[in-house]
């Protein structure tokens, strides 16, 4: 069965810089603060889809938009 797992390595620290951001926009108040723990690899449905800190996915994924009750 495929799953969905992300691997942290809690022994490191990382400070958070503008280049670590995988979003669209280059802001966040986080930015210069340092966390205890690492994302060292993510796995969807069985695909790594981050790694080394690189987005490694074949796909973006489909935009689901909410829907409005």
């Amino acid at each position: 069965m495929d799953a969905d797992l992300t691997l942290v390595d809690v022994s490191r620290s990382v400070q958070l810089r503008p280049n670590d951001l995988k979003q669209r926009h280059a802001l966040s108040p986080y930015l210069g603060r340092t966390f205890r723990g690492c994302v060292v690899r993510t796995i969807r449905r069985g695909e790594t889809i981050f790694a080394s800190g690189e987005i490694t996915a074949r796909n973006r994924g489909n935009f689901v938009r909410p829907s409005l009750h």
